[in-house]
């Protein structure tokens, strides 16, 4: 006889409680960063919240299958030691263990070359009081930094470190609070970094390209919302999120961006902004996911014609995180669709919060799924929140996890950093040929399938 692996705490495959705030793909489809914010781990027992226990850092090098967690003590041990929780975490697209993290309440960056097994502080430039809101890599292994400050005074702006012999940041001269940021594609080209920022007015796709020593607008700011609608003033904007299909976002090129926030407004949904070659503006489009209705986004990603985004909300009875998808999204009224089977997440709570993306190839989609108690830009900048999920009257697990979809975001299923709790495997079946073996597990919350 030999024994059959079972699900369990192993490779945080069974991880309770776990909350995925943030997840980050390498390009190679392999290695995996993934953070969770607000959970306490008392790992040495004491029952006193120390600030190395506060949050998690995560890395998976198996696709997801299984997790270490080894990079939090990393960050803990580095000169000088970051501040934790991680906030943010990006990858490099040429460079999987290339990564970078936002720590210190939002206020610093420290980069690991060696996939998070030592960590460096970054000298940052003076924010001006603003938090990191976004970080990302261009393939030339540049970083910008998203800055926002929700409470109508100073604005954020977007800054740019170099990789150069010596790396220096740089101000794009934004001068609005920005929710998000990435890099064009094309960056090595066209020189163009693309931005959600907000002013008291409303909420825009800003796009600055640097021509000598100056950054200038490509195009002026877009609003994202429909010609009749207003968009959200930076007071109300909680998060955002950018796709980016185009190769080039250069002003002489034809390029197109989808967009999605969650705000207190009712304009929340999936927009769709074209640029035609050589024009001076943009053209925004509501994708009306709902047909309009109200639909709070979490994120948004695209690969090879197909459009996912995840939903802030879930359904309570059943732990289904919402997400919606679609494969012809540069059409005047796309046909959304929801899974089937749908991953799971804001059990008991209603909110999953939900952090989609493909992989690098468009052949599989994940998620990861938490509950947080952020419901405005005011409570987005208190850096106490998202707060540990408490539970429903005796810390129920949320079913939150890390989770996979193999047919273009229809079916989705656990596969680690799974919040449940269980009591004992009841039943086992075979599949026809033998080498399937199915389980069944029951416990305190929900019953699960494995």
């Amino acid at each position: 006889w030999s024994i059959v692996d079972t699900p369990s705490g192993e490779g945080n495959v069974v991880l309770s409680p776990s909350e995925i705030n943030t997840i980050a793909l390498g390009s190679e489809g392999e290695t995996f960063y993934a953070l969770d914010i607000p959970t306490w781990h008392d790992d040495d027992g004491d029952g006193i919240v120390d600030p190395n226990e506060v949050g998690k850092v995560y890395k998976s090098t198996n696709g997801g299958v299984t997790w270490e967690d080894d990079l939090t003590k990393a960050l803990g041990d580095a000169e000088p030691a970051a501040a934790l929780p991680a906030w943010d975490i990006a990858v490099a697209p040429s460079a999987p263990e290339l990564v970078a993290a936002v720590t210190n309440n939002r206020t610093a960056v420290y980069v690991s070359e060696d996939g998070g097994r030592s960590w460096d502080a970054i000298v940052m430039p003076d924010l001006g009081g603003m938090l990191i809101s976004d970080i990302t890599f261009s393939g030339s292994r540049d970083i910008a930094i998203s800055t926002r400050n929700p409470d109508g005074n100073d604005n954020g702006d977007v800054w740019v470190r170099n990789s150069e012999l010596i790396p220096s940041w740089e101000s794009i001269g934004l001068n609005m609070d920005a929710s998000s940021v990435a890099f064009s594609p094309g960056y090595g080209g066209d020189n163009v970094i693309l931005a959600i920022a907000s002013d008291n007015i409303g909420t825009y796709l800003c796009t600055r390209h640097k021509v000598g020593d100056n950054w200038i607008d490509a195009i002026p700011p877009v609003e994202i919302s429909e010609a009749s609608e207003s968009s959200p003033g930076e007071s109300e904007i909680i998060v955002s999120d950018l796709a980016l299909p185009s190769s080039d976002y250069s002003t002489d090129a034809a390029w197109t961006v989808y967009a999605s926030y969650y705000s207190t407004t009712d304009a929340d949904d999936a927009y769709r902004i074209k640029h035609g070659a050589g024009e001076e503006d943009a053209y925004v489009s509501r994708l009306k996911i709902k047909g309009g209705d109200k639909v709070s986004l979490a994120s948004i990603d695209y690969n090879n014609g197909k459009l996912l985004v995840g939903g802030v909300f879930a359904e309570i009875s059943s732990a289904s995180a919402l997400i919606y998808f679609c494969s012809n999204p540069e059409e005047a009224f796309p046909d959304w669709e929801e899974p089937t089977e749908p991953p799971t997440g804001g059990a008991f709570s209603g909110c999953a919060n939900t952090q989609v993306a493909w992989s690098s190839d468009g052949e599989l989609a994940y998620c990861g799924t938490s509950t947080n108690h952020v419901e405005s830009a005011t409570e987005w900048a208190d850096t106490s929140l998202p707060g540990a999920w408490s539970g429903n009257a005796g810390d129920e697990p949320d079913e939150s996890a890390f989770s996979v979809s193999r047919d273009s975001a229809d079916t989705w299923n656990q596969l680690s950093l799974i919040d449940t709790q269980m009591s004992r495997l009841c039943d086992y079946a075979l599949s026809a040929d033998y080498k399937t073996l199915y389980l069944a597990s029951v416990g305190s919350g929900f019953d699960s399938l494995w």
